[in-house]
Protein backbone atom coordinates (compact mmCIF):
# COMPACT_ATOMS: atom_id res chain seq x y z
CA UNK A 1 0.00 0.00 0.00
CA UNK A 2 2.82 2.29 0.62
CA UNK A 3 4.58 1.97 -2.98
CA UNK A 4 0.92 2.86 -4.47
CA UNK A 5 1.25 5.82 -2.67
CA UNK A 6 4.25 6.67 -3.57
CA UNK A 7 3.17 6.31 -7.16
CA UNK A 8 0.39 8.83 -6.79
CA UNK A 9 1.80 11.03 -5.13
CA UNK A 10 5.06 11.58 -7.65
CA UNK A 11 1.69 11.56 -10.20
CA UNK A 12 0.51 14.71 -8.56
CA UNK A 13 3.48 16.45 -8.29
CA UNK A 14 3.99 15.65 -11.62
CA UNK A 15 0.53 17.29 -12.80
CA UNK A 16 1.10 20.50 -9.96
CA UNK A 17 4.70 21.03 -12.60
CA UNK A 18 2.59 20.74 -15.12
CA UNK A 19 -0.21 22.95 -14.15
CA UNK A 20 2.37 25.69 -12.31
CA UNK A 21 3.72 25.66 -15.82
CA UNK A 22 0.75 26.13 -17.38
CA UNK A 23 0.07 29.51 -16.38
CA UNK A 24 3.21 30.97 -15.62
CA UNK A 25 3.89 34.28 -16.93
CA UNK A 26 7.38 33.27 -17.18
CA UNK A 27 6.02 30.86 -19.97
CA UNK A 28 5.65 33.33 -22.45
CA UNK A 29 7.86 32.40 -24.78
CA UNK A 30 7.36 30.68 -28.45
CA UNK A 31 9.08 27.21 -29.07
CA UNK A 32 8.48 25.54 -32.53
CA UNK A 33 5.89 28.13 -33.31
CA UNK A 34 3.59 28.21 -30.38
CA UNK A 35 3.81 29.83 -26.91
CA UNK A 36 4.72 27.20 -24.31
CA UNK A 37 1.32 27.58 -22.33
CA UNK A 38 -0.09 25.94 -25.05
CA UNK A 39 2.31 22.77 -25.93
CA UNK A 40 1.61 22.38 -21.95
CA UNK A 41 -2.18 22.66 -22.03
CA UNK A 42 -1.60 19.99 -25.36
CA UNK A 43 0.54 17.54 -22.81
CA UNK A 44 -2.22 18.02 -19.99
CA UNK A 45 -4.98 17.04 -21.78
CA UNK A 46 -3.27 14.06 -23.75
CA UNK A 47 -2.20 12.55 -20.56
CA UNK A 48 -5.71 12.92 -19.22
CA UNK A 49 -7.15 11.09 -22.28
CA UNK A 50 -4.49 8.32 -21.54
CA UNK A 51 -5.38 7.84 -17.77
CA UNK A 52 -8.92 7.71 -18.95
CA UNK A 53 -7.97 5.61 -20.93
CA UNK A 54 -6.11 2.93 -19.32
CA UNK A 55 -8.64 3.03 -16.14
CA UNK A 56 -11.37 2.08 -18.53
CA UNK A 57 -9.98 -0.66 -19.68
CA UNK A 58 -8.73 -1.77 -16.46
CA UNK A 59 -12.94 -1.66 -15.42
CA UNK A 60 -13.09 -3.83 -18.49
CA UNK A 61 -10.62 -6.33 -17.46
CA UNK A 62 -11.47 -6.50 -14.12
CA UNK A 63 -15.07 -7.29 -14.73
CA UNK A 64 -14.33 -10.03 -16.98
CA UNK A 65 -11.60 -11.43 -14.43
CA UNK A 66 -14.55 -11.21 -12.13
CA UNK A 67 -17.09 -12.81 -13.94
CA UNK A 68 -14.97 -15.76 -15.01
CA UNK A 69 -13.66 -16.07 -11.31
CA UNK A 70 -16.34 -18.79 -11.44
CA UNK A 71 -16.79 -19.09 -7.38
CA UNK A 72 -12.79 -19.07 -7.00
CA UNK A 73 -12.08 -16.69 -4.25
CA UNK A 74 -8.83 -15.05 -4.32
CA UNK A 75 -9.61 -14.67 -8.36
CA UNK A 76 -12.90 -13.11 -7.47
CA UNK A 77 -10.83 -11.34 -5.13
CA UNK A 78 -7.85 -10.31 -7.82
CA UNK A 79 -10.45 -8.84 -9.56
CA UNK A 80 -11.92 -6.55 -6.82
CA UNK A 81 -8.60 -5.54 -5.69
CA UNK A 82 -7.97 -4.21 -9.56
CA UNK A 83 -10.99 -2.42 -9.56
CA UNK A 84 -10.81 -0.82 -6.97
CA UNK A 85 -6.82 0.40 -7.73
CA UNK A 86 -8.19 1.78 -11.05
CA UNK A 87 -11.14 3.26 -8.97
CA UNK A 88 -8.59 4.84 -6.45
CA UNK A 89 -6.15 5.93 -9.42
CA UNK A 90 -8.80 7.67 -11.68
CA UNK A 91 -10.22 9.62 -7.88
CA UNK A 92 -6.20 10.63 -7.78
CA UNK A 93 -6.01 11.92 -10.78
CA UNK A 94 -9.24 13.64 -11.08
CA UNK A 95 -9.07 15.17 -7.56
CA UNK A 96 -5.54 16.44 -7.82
CA UNK A 97 -6.46 17.65 -11.36
CA UNK A 98 -9.33 19.77 -10.01
CA UNK A 99 -7.81 21.30 -7.00
CA UNK A 100 -4.71 22.12 -9.09
CA UNK A 101 -7.15 24.16 -11.44
CA UNK A 102 -8.99 25.38 -9.23
CA UNK A 103 -5.56 26.92 -7.11
CA UNK A 104 -4.52 28.11 -10.75
CA UNK A 105 -7.59 29.91 -11.46
CA UNK A 106 -7.35 31.53 -7.85
CA UNK A 107 -4.14 33.09 -8.14
CA UNK A 108 -4.10 34.21 -11.95
CA UNK A 109 -7.73 36.39 -11.53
Amino acid sequence: MQNISKKYSSLCIVFFCFFYARNSYAMEFIWMGRPVKDRVNDLIEFLLNIVGSLVLLLFIVSGIMYAFSAGDINAANKAKKMFYSALLGAVLVLSSYSIIFLIDTLLTN
